[in-house]
């Protein structure tokens, strides 16, 4: 439904824009009747905040003309996860003055499955002629065989802008890799790797080392 929204698809209009078929049904059905709940209720979900908005601005050009007068300047951050409301939103609010800036990298485009688009980005300077693009490829924090290893990666994405990581820093350390059956795997592989490195070097403490993880859960293994 959250998807629908951000395409602007109505629950009507649902099976047509997404395909036929028993769970298609099944969903535009809930969602004609989560939207009549809204409607009862006088309320609005999050993509309606965007949806609503949106609307209001093209069907009243002179309410548009009061906000897009409002912002001279607008900036964008994490730009290649934004979806086509989104996108929608920023172009109508950048209408009068057209001085938007956005900040993002399409190798970093990661959340498709919530309905973004990488397009956005990709075509910034095609839905804005006059855009300058500026490729920050310096990198202050990382080694060189990090980068060397990331830009072999990324050199493999189909949709992206050409770019080339580098830095000042040192080679560091060769990069290493080790794929766990599950969580208990790699926290015990974690636990032996600190194991061996501090009994290699006795100068190093527990509190010298920190473990990165995707979602706080992992943190129980």
């Amino acid at each position: 439904i959250s998807k629908a929204k951000d395409h602007r698809v109505s629950p009507d209009a649902f099976c047509k824009h997404f395909g036929r078929d028993v769970r298609n049904e099944q969903i535009a059905k809930i969602y004609a009747r989560y939207d009549s709940a809204l409607r009862e209720a006088n309320a609005l979900d999050f993509d309606d905040m965007i949806l609503k908005t949106v609307e209001l601005f093209e069907n009243h050009p002179e309410i548009l003309a009061k906000y897009a007068g409002r912002f001279r300047y607008i900036m964008v951050d994490e730009y290649q996860d934004t979806n086509p409301l989104q996108y929608r939103l920023v172009a109508l609010l950048a209408s009068k003055f057209g001085n938007i800036c956005v900040v993002g990298d399409d190798d970093q485009s990661i959340y498709g499955w919530r309905g973004a688009i990488v397009e956005n980005i990709l075509e910034f300077d095609t839905e804005f002629p006059n855009a300058k693009v500026y490729k920050l490829e310096r990198n202050y924090r990382s080694t060189k065989k990090i980068l060397q290893l990331a830009n072999c990666i990324i050199a493999n994405n189909t949709e992206r802008r050409e770019k080339e990581l580098w830095t000042d820093n040192a080679d560091g350390v060769k990069i290493e890799t080790f794929v766990g059956t599950d969580e208990n795997n790699e926290a015990t592989y974690t636990a032996l790797q600190i194991k061996s490195l501090m009994s290699r070097n006795s100068a190093l403490k527990y509190s010298d080392f920190a473990v990165f993880m995707r979602i706080n859960a992992l943190s129980r293994a």
